[in-house]
């Protein structure tokens, strides 16, 4: 029986090594509910590439194409029970990233390139285009029985904002969102730099608050300002306010 068992045991351990990479594109698929899906998969599920593709909710909603990524696992963490993986992005972000799997939790630490366009998947920004590049970048984001916990800085370039109603929208310049998670509650400041308009947004999870101000630059248009009075909730001497819910409440 022992001369059986220990082959066997050798089988099994080359064929976990050698699992293809489309395993981790179905562990992703059903992770996401469907909402991303990894492409063009190659290599292993230690070492392998794929590109990463964030799908429609309805037919007629496009794709969006987050970039090609390359992973490799690294190490053990024998104290957390966790894998850990190098990631690196194509087009390359800022920093490499790592992405440490465990049985009940993952961490996330690094920087990833994101397309803004993601944010038009928000309710509140349903039909609206979205246009610029984001980089997140955080020195430690875990997710664990649901929960989040950490801190991470996204940096928006070239930032655009356009609603279905106004051609040419807003440029913002670049915008700087800090996030921080604790359990289930989320808190997100946001101000810009540069632009047509000075964007300045506090959101709590907690509290169920998103509370926007948006303060004309020189050089805003009679359109633009037209916009803000009828789809604001007034101008204070800091600017138009919008007031909303937290998504999802």
């Amino acid at each position: 029986m022992r001369r059986l068992l220990l082959p066997l045991v050798l089988v099994a351990i080359a064929l976990a090594v050698q699992a293809p990479a489309w395993l981790l594109g179905r562990s992703v698929q059903e992770r996401s509910g469907g909402m991303v899906e990894l492409r063009n998969t190659s290599g292993t599920l230690w070492n392998g590439q794929a590109d990463a593709v964030v799908r429609g909710k309805t037919a007629g909603e496009r794709e969006i194409s987050v970039g090609r990524f390359a992973w490799r696992a690294e190490r053990i963490d024998w104290q957390h029970r966790a894998l850990i993986f190098d990631v690196r992005q194509t087009p390359a972000a800022p920093r490499p990233a790592t992405i440490a799997l465990g049985a009940d939790r993952i961490r996330f630490a690094g920087s990833a390139r994101l397309p803004a366009a993601l944010a038009a998947r928000v309710r509140l920004l349903a039909g609206w285009t979205i246009a610029g590049d984001v980089v997140v970048d955080t020195e430690a984001l875990e997710w664990a029985a649901g929960a989040g916990t950490g801190a991470a800085t996204a940096q928006w370039r070239n930032a655009t904002l356009i609603p279905p109603d106004l051609p040419g929208g807003f440029a913002l310049g670049e915008v700087t969102a800090r996030v921080a998670l604790d359990g289930a509650a989320a808190v997100v400041s946001v101000r810009n730099s540069g632009g047509e308009l000075e964007l300045t947004g506090d959101a709590s999870s907690r509290a169920g608050t998103v509370a926007l101000l948006l303060l004309p630059r020189t050089g805003t248009s009679s359109a633009q300002i037209a916009w803000l009075q009828s789809h604001t909730m007034g101008r204070t001497p800091r600017g138009y306010s919008i007031d909303a819910g937290w998504p999802g409440r």
